[in-house]
């Protein structure tokens, strides 16, 4: 499971008053992938309510490495394809 955040660079920076500035981050994604190769990944915006599912905030691994610019996975020749969607509850 990996888990992190994410920041739009062409969005608005949001910061918290305290006494250490800091950018508050646009969302966050959650990646989990298993030993068989299969994975499911979602992303959560700050305007994600606080009560829904997990499932309908789905997303592509191409579209969390384009959000972070992180390449997941690196190590190997070809991305993880099959799901875990079914595993973890969703349709």
């Amino acid at each position: 499971v990996l888990t992190g955040p994410v920041y739009d660079p062409d969005g608005v920076a949001v910061s918290l008053p305290t006494e250490t500035p800091h950018r508050v981050p646009d969302g966050f994604l959650k990646l989990i992938a298993n030993r068989e190769g299969a994975i499911a990944a979602f992303r959560f915006d700050q305007q994600t309510p606080v009560g829904v599912h997990h499932c309908e905030r789905r997303a592509t691994l191409e579209e969390l490495q384009q959000a972070t610019g992180l390449r997941f996975f690196p190590q190997l020749s070809s991305p993880p394809q099959a799901s875990l969607y079914a595993k973890l509850g969703c349709q």
